[in-house]
């Protein structure tokens, strides 16, 4: 993901921080708060509506903030705005944004339209900050905002938070987008991915520790003579950078609860791209989440559209089992016979797939609500959410919400609304809602 904007390609999408916000009495589960219609039943790609001059193509859940992207490249996001995520300036002494008209907002419950200098092609919401390729004419461009504590939006600004986009430098067009929990990586292309951002981990494999200004280039795996194969899809965890090549999947960063697939005792970070372990899962591997990145489990979707999780499984994020013990062995997660999986998206502690029949379920971590189902701290195996048909992809944010897209254009959130995740003004007590919500977009 992009499960980042979770756009073509599966596996996982998260983030978050450390943050006080109270978890209100969710609403009962069942059918969505806003009316979706009489769609039938069946998942995929967002169809084109007939006379519909602009509609919602994707949508990307981060730390405490959501956005959609339209098919005219336009952009409107909901929820936290602390760090410049809604490219508004924090107010001086506080950590909110001046609307306009003298009006202090830290949270907007409702989608607010960003001031973008030109159309989006793609975006990603990282944990505390946004990336998004621009479309300058013939000419792509990369830019970010939000915050830059990690030089998240590279050397060209301070540490701290910027309202204003950083376009970043790299040396040819960029085509694809994934963002960890403050680190971001861009396919170029010519095929290439570059890195920057937080390095701490060793997520860019074989290069210096640290915060890492300016981007490097992370694949092809430079001069050691590794030839990997080419591209077929990479991702991120919190700590990690994950690339499916047509030779194995590799990997590199955090370990500590067996995401390079090998024990975490002692090897508890991993700072060389290495050749993942992955076992046979009866078909090759199809996609890797790109997107939002705060989990620390991960997961694959195979061609024959079946999930496999791994890594921290302390909420039950793996799925085929009760939370404890994290594993570094793939485990496939128990869906629907005959159903294959479209998209599926990680968050703080649970984990959401949409299925080609336009079903949701989630699992793992609920104490937000955010498998749908009324909010309470136990694990929740694989469980439809109630009330979601049609539904062509997921993306799930940190903290404790999730998000769908329909066919049909419609964007709904179900889960924690303190920060104003779920795109609906809270004066009517909507707090948490394990219902799904749909949030007000037009274009």
């Amino acid at each position: 993901m992009a499960a980042g904007l979770c756009t073509g390609v599966v596996l996982v999408a998260c983030d978050g921080d450390d943050a006080v916000s109270s978890v209100g009495k969710p609403a009962d589960s069942g059918t969505p708060l806003v009316d979706s219609g009489n769609p039938t039943n069946d998942g995929g790609s967002p169809d084109v509506i007939p006379g519909n001059d602009d509609f919602t193509k994707s949508i990307s859940a981060g730390g405490y903030t959501a956005c959609a992207l339209s098919n005219k490249g336009r952009v409107k996001c909901w929820g936290d705005n602390s760090e410049s995520e809604m490219l508004l300036a924090p107010t001086p002494g506080k950590k909110c944004a001046d609307v306009g008209g003298g009006t202090v907002d830290c949270d907007p419950r409702l989608p607010t339209e960003l001031k973008l200098p030109f159309p989006v092609t793609e975006l990603v919401v990282g944990h505390l900050s946004t990336c998004a390729i621009f479309a300058d004419g013939a000419t792509k461009k990369l830019g970010c905002w939000g915050n830059n504590n990690d030089n998240e939006l590279t050397s060209a600004t301070d540490a701290g938070v910027s309202a204003s986009i950083v376009f970043v430098n790299l040396p040819s067009p960029p085509k694809r987008l994934s963002a960890g929990k403050y680190f971001k990586l861009a396919q170029l292309e010519d095929g290439s991915i570059w890195g920057w951002g937080d390095n701490n981990y060793g997520q860019f494999g074989g290069k210096t520790l640290g915060d890492i200004a300016v981007p490097e280039k992370i694949f092809p795996f430079g001069d050691g003579g590794v030839d990997a194969g080419t591209v077929v899809d990479f991702g991120t965890s919190a700590l990690d950078t994950f690339i499916v090549t047509s030779q194995g999947m590799w990997g590199s960063g955090d370990n500590t609860g067996g995401e390079q697939m090998v024990p975490s005792d002692p090897t508890d970070e991993v700072h060389v791209f290495t050749k993942m372990p992955v076992p046979d899962a009866g078909a090759p591997i199809a996609s890797l989440h790109r997107g939002t990145a705060r989990a620390y489990g991960q997961c694959f979707v195979t061609t024959l559209g079946e999930a496999w999780c791994w890594g921290d499984n302390s909420t039950g994020q793996v799925g085929s089992t009760a939370p404890g013990a994290s594993t570094m062995v793939p485990v496939r997660v128990p869906l629907p016979a005959g159903k294959k999986v479209v998209s599926i998206s990680e968050g703080g502690g649970n984990v959401c797939a949409s299925l080609d029949d336009g079903s949701v379920f989630c699992w793992g971590d609920n104490q937000g609500a955010q498998n749908g189902q009324p909010a309470s701290g136990d694990f929740t195996p694989p469980t439809q959410v109630p009330g979601l048909t049609k539904i062509a992809s997921v993306s799930v944010g940190y903290w404790y919400f999730s998000c769908a897209l329909s066919s049909e254009h419609k964007t709904f959130c179900w889960g924690d609304g303190s920060y104003g995740q779920l795109g609906a003004p809270t004066d009517g007590g909507l707090l948490t809602s394990a219902k799904p919500v749909e949030v007000p977009l037009s274009w």
